[in-house]
């Protein structure tokens, strides 16, 4: 099925192409909000507003929110249209501090999110931010700021209605499994390499049955030796790749995170040495569509860090 909010998101590549948009006088609709912030900051406006997109466009077909257009209610269609471009101001730590605040504006945190800045000059510090939110299929997502429902009709984010959340809780039977990178955890070891803790979260209240973990270093040669703890070397068998793997012999419910195993990680030493190693984590689960999360992580001597953390459907 196609994505139609993540093809909207992949079109918005460039500021010619959003100024285009306004020309054209283009509305907002199922899949478009645009919100025009006098100042670029997190405010309690700001950030009740997007816990109330993050749950109407979860709950209904996902969307995109644009900060930095401002719109006008067309007086015969009462469809809001895109009339300018107000670029905003120290732009790329707002979209930071957006992307960082998203996970704690509602209940349950959804993931598989995007964010991205679109300037008219790569030096400027102006710009807009456009923010790409999935549609969840499994729990209903409840805005963390007012404890609502809500859904998208039209241009417009609603209060989801008996009926409409009856549903919603109806049709979470599958369960919402993600592979998690616990950095955090990390610790080096006596040889100089870093050892990365992997498990997995089930985030529906469905339970999840026969869960399969994949964990694969996709860039090894920037690597002096990798290993496991726990996790099965599937690697001769997958030529040319180093891929790790383990199964879940017990149930994983909600709200209980469970270890899978660790990657252990030695770089190659020298100036000239890479510092970050892609990983990707693939979770097949009964009754799940299978996902995988992609990891950046960087690592030198002193410190383990992810640069980069994106999760999304494998397939």
């Amino acid at each position: 099925m196609i994505d139609g909010a993540l093809e909207l998101y992949k079109q918005l590549s460039s500021y010619a192409r959003m100024k285009e948009m306004v020309d054209n006088g283009e509305t907002e609709s199922l899949h478009l909000e645009c919100k025009a912030p006098i100042e670029p900051r997190l405010t309690k406006d700001v950030q009740s507003h997007l816990a109330k997109a993050l749950s109407g466009f979860s709950n209904t077909a996902g969307g995109i929110v644009i900060w930095g257009v401002s719109t006008t209610k067309h007086s015969h269609s009462g469809l809001d249209v895109m009339t300018q471009i107000e670029p905003i101001g120290n732009i790329d730590h707002f979209e930071k501090q957006i992307h960082s605040r998203i996970p704690s504006l509602t209940t349950p945190p959804i993931s598989g999110y995007l964010t991205k800045v679109i300037k008219r000059r790569k030096a400027d510090t102006k710009g807009l931010i456009i923010a790409y939110i999935p549609k969840i299929e499994s729990d209903p997502i409840q805005s963390a700021r007012d404890n609502h429902f809500y859904y998208r009709t039209g241009d417009d984010f609603t209060l989801a209605p008996y009926e409409i959340i009856k549903r919603l809780f109806a049709a979470t039977e599958s369960p919402d499994v993600y592979g998690r990178l616990y950095v955090g955890m990390s610790k080096k070891l006596q040889d100089g390499a870093w050892e990365i803790p992997i498990g997995v979260e089930n985030r529906s209240s469905a339970v999840a049955e026969n869960v399969m973990l994949y964990v694969e270093i996709l860039n090894p040669d920037a690597c002096q030796h990798i290993r496991a703890t726990s996790l099965s070397d599937v690697s001769n068998i997958n030529p040319g790749k180093k891929i790790y793997t383990t199964d879940f012999n017990k149930a994983i419910h909600r709200g209980l995170n469970i270890m899978g195993g660790n990657i252990i990680l030695k770089m190659h030493e020298g100036k000239t040495a890479k510092k970050k190693v892609e990983i990707s984590i693939a979770i097949y689960a009964n009754k799940m569509r299978a996902k995988v999360c992609r990891a950046t992580v960087h690592i030198t001597k002193q410190n383990c860090s992810v640069a980069k953390y994106e999760d999304d459907f494998l397939y």
